[in-house]
């Protein structure tokens, strides 16, 4: 039996919506493994929800750094760090 899950609305959750994988759309309650976990960059983030087969994925860190706007990956500019170089 599938079940759909819908948020209700909250200050701390926002407006209403079907939680669902992120990466495949998967709606049914029963395959999801993480919901609405909450990802940032800087100050500004998104929640998402991921089903067990998208969150067991190898590639799964490839697939969140390209939903959240980085598929290089993503580094703090050299300027924002009290670098050191060490030899080894």
């Amino acid at each position: 039996m599938k079940t759909i899950a819908k948020t209700k609305h909250s200050e701390l959750h926002g407006s209403v919506h079907v939680l669902m994988c992120c990466l495949c759309g998967e709606n049914d309650r029963n395959k999801l493994i993480v919901e609405d976990i909450g990802l940032c960059i800087g100050m500004s983030g998104q929640d998402y929800s991921f089903c067990k087969k998208c969150w067991s994925s190898r590639d799964l860190g490839k697939k969140i750094l390209k939903l959240v706007g980085y598929p290089d990956g993503m580094k703090i500019l050299d300027e924002r760090l009290d670098l050191q170089v060490c030899d080894d």
